[in-house]
Order: C-alpha cells, then sequence, then structure tokens
C-alpha cells in the first residue's frame, strides 16, 4: 500500500470515527443536561455502486467507492465529484504454491474395436461392445452383447442413385494417316461383238464415158458419203473379274500417345508429369511412356473443352530420356504450347526431336489452377511420326 492509499484510509477511519459520534448525539446542537455542551460535528458518509457516481449521489464531504474497479472518488464539493478517483487496489500478489499431486485416477473400461472380414462373424470373434464389418457385403453387425452377435446387420451400401445424363461429347481425335494406294489390277477380257449394222444404199452411178484407149489407172475419186449408223447392239455379258492386284506396300509405323485430364480432377496448379491412356495429372516424374520405335519426327495437339478461365495457363513440352539414362525428369525437345483463356487449342508442327526406340517420352504439363476449378477437360496427344 503506499502513501495515498494510507492517507485515504485514514481520513476515511476519521469521517467513519467523528460520524459515530455525531450519531450517538440527540436532535438538538448541544445537549443542555451536560454543564458545557456538546457540539455535533458535521458527519461524511460512504456511498459504492458501479461506475463513476452522478453529482445527484450524496453531499459535499462524502466519499464514494466504485465496487467494480475498487476507486474511491471524493471528497464531494460544490455539489459535484472529482473527475478522477484513487485505485484501492494493490498489487497482484506472487503465485501459490502449486498444490500436491492427486492420486490416479481408476483405469477405464476397454474400449471397442471396429473388427472386419469377408464373411459374417463368429461367436468367438472379438469382445462385448465391439463391431464387426463384412467387407464381402459391407454389412456392419455389433454391437456384440453377452458374448453373442446380432442375427440383424445393417447394410452401408445405400439405394442405386438415378442414371446420370450423358456427358458432353469429347472432340473428335486426329485423323489417321492414310495407307498407301495398292496396285491397279489387270483389266478383265473385253465382251463378245455386238451384230454388224445394216449396209448403207449405194451412191449413184456416174455417167458412161466414151471408150478410149486404155490409159493409166485414174486417181481414185473421193470417197461417197457414209450411210447413216446402223442400230446399236445389245450390250454384250460381261466378263468375268480380273485377279486382284497385289498389296500395296506397307506404310512405315506410327505411334499415338494420348492424354486426358477429367473436369473432377484436383491437380493441375503445379508441375505434372503424366502418364498416357490414364485420367489425372500424377506429379511421379518417372511417368513415361517407352518407344518400340524410333521417331522421324513428334507432333503435340492440346485442347480444353470448356473455358480456361482468365489469367489461368497450362504448358505442355515433350521431354526425352535416352535408353538406358536413370536421370528423369528428361530433357527438353523444344516440343511445347500453351493454353489459355483465349486459346483453347495448340498444335505444333512435326519436330525431329531425336527419339530412338527405347528411348522414354514424356509429356509435362505446368499449370496455375486446379482443373476441377473450372470444371473443363484437358486433352493431349503426341505423335511419333515416320515418313
Amino acid at each position: 500500500m503506499n502513501a495515498s492509499q494510507r492517507q485515504v484510509l485514514a481520513a476515511l477511519a476519521s469521517c467513519v470515527f467523528i460520524s459515530l459520534v455525531a450519531c450517538g448525539g440527540g436532535g438538538d446542537e448541544s445537549d443542555p443536561a451536560s454543564p458545557q455542551g456538546t457540539q455535533r460535528v458535521a458527519s461524511s458518509t460512504i456511498y459504492s455502486g458501479s461506475g463513476k457516481p452522478a453529482n445527484n449521489v450524496g453531499n459535499d464531504g462524502d466519499y464514494f467507492l466504485n465496487a467494480t474497479t475498487g476507486t474511491l472518488y471524493g471528497p464531494k464539493a460544490s455539489g459535484a465529484w472529482p473527475d478522477t478517483g484513487l485505485d484501492l487496489k494493490g498489487a497482484t500478489g506472487p503465485a501459490g504454491l502449486p498444490g500436491p499431486q492427486g492420486l490416479p485416477g481408476a483405469d477405464g473400461a476397454d474400449g471397442s474395436s471396429l473388427l472386419n472380414g469377408t464373411s459374417p462373424p463368429t461367436a468367438g470373434t472379438g469382445k462385448d461392445g465391439d463391431l464387426y464389418l463384412d467387407t464381402a457385403t459391407s454389412s456392419l453387425f455389433g454391437p456384440k452383447a453377452d458374448g453373442a452377435w446380432p442375427s440383424a446387420s445393417l447394410s452401408l451400401i445405400g439405394p442405386r442413385g438415378p442414371t446420370g445424363a450423358d456427358g458432353v461429347p469429347g472432340p473428335a481425335g486426329p485423323a489417321g494417316p492414310a495407307g498407301a494406294t495398292g496396285a491397279i489390277g489387270a483389266q478383265g477380257p473385253a465382251g463378245p461383238q455386238g451384230p454388224t449394222g445394216p449396209t448403207g444404199a449405194d451412191g449413184a452411178p456416174g455417167a458412161a464415158g466414151a471408150v478410149g484407149a486404155t490409159g493409166s489407172a485414174g486417181v481414185q475419186g473421193p470417197a461417197g458419203p457414209q450411210g447413216p449408223a446402223g442400230a446399236m447392239g445389245a450390250t454384250g455379258a460381261q466378263g468375268p473379274a480380273g485377279p486382284q492386284g497385289a498389296a500395296g506396300a506397307p506404310g512405315a509405323p506410327q505411334l499415338y500417345f494420348n492424354y486426358e485430364v477429367l473436369p473432377t480432377n484436383a491437380n493441375g496448379n503445379g508441375t505434372y508429369y503424366m502418364s498416357a491412356g490414364t485420367p489425372g495429372l500424377p506429379a511421379d516424374v518417372s511417368n513415361g511412356a517407352m518407344l518400340p520405335i524410333a521417331c522421324a519426327t513428334n507432333k503435340l495437339q492440346a485442347a480444353v473443352l470448356g473455358t480456361v478461365p482468365s489469367g489461368v495457363t497450362y504448358t505442355l513440352d515433350v521431354l526425352r530420356i535416352a535408353f538406358g539414362s536413370s536421370t528423369a525428369p528428361g530433357i527438353t525437345t523444344g516440343i511445347t504450347c500453351t493454353l489459355t483463356h483465349t486459346g483453347s487449342s495448340c498444335t505444333t508442327s512435326p519436330t525431329a526431336a531425336g527419339f530412338m526406340a527405347g528411348d522414354v517420352l514424356q509429356l509435362r504439363l505446368i499449370g496455375t489452377a486446379a482443373v476441377n476449378s473450372w470444371t473443363g477437360t484437358l486433352y493431349a496427344s503426341v505423335s511419333c511420326l515416320n515418313p
């Protein structure tokens, strides 16, 4: 307790004493029965409540204790209380010593276990209170009671939901290269000729010339006009089919690796190494496809079904891991394209990337948002082309 607090308490004690003395007198200012008379002394009153006192509380010389904060206001003077009071609470004392360690509690009862198997439980399985899941039928038995399992079980498989609506058809895949044209088969034999048409009429005979000496042969006169064409004969029977031509030479082998990311996929924000033929975005850098043949050139095509949000990008590039190498991811080949809000598809020109038989082809995707955030579908295809 500081000096100010001690002074206030001393003043309060004096006030209380004075008040007690005043309360002991009669109703007059002096006691006539006393030889000298007893003078009444003015007393002070201590009020209490919460908050700062209003000016209509108490009289001049009174005090007011805020019981909520321990602050003492007063004395009241000229009908008004001071704006500030004295905090009667002392400083917080030191923490008490810790109490003794309590006794250990009694052991609790054994908890229940969830058991499982591929057939209903037998009486020797588990203990009372346990549950049992038949994984073959998704049926839940229990709890076990009095050493026996209930005969009835709860099926965890709900009723079959209605068939969902058909999904939107995906875009058409790229057209495969045309095969080489086979050789033309041998021509079949000609059909029989139709009958000859009727002979045209003879021209008018010329005038007889005078008999002269036999001269040299004259120049042949011009041919007479051709007679009208005869009616066309009936079409002859069709000849037998010619033998089939030899098969064309086989085309060079081609390979296609297709990728698909469904709209429910929560991946896509980060770097992924995709697995051909499997919907998803696996992040394992060991993912890739081994080439059974060499590739003269490679071509990358990609598209989205839906609209990529503004500011979101998906960049795809083709990587190569040389045959026998254990280093992943592979080296870049320069074959890359990007899908954006304004570019829903991209295609690269056939590029010689140096892929040999036994090399591993990887498709890497670097995206800035999960695919399921805009519920679209992403398609990609890498072609291995040979002339």
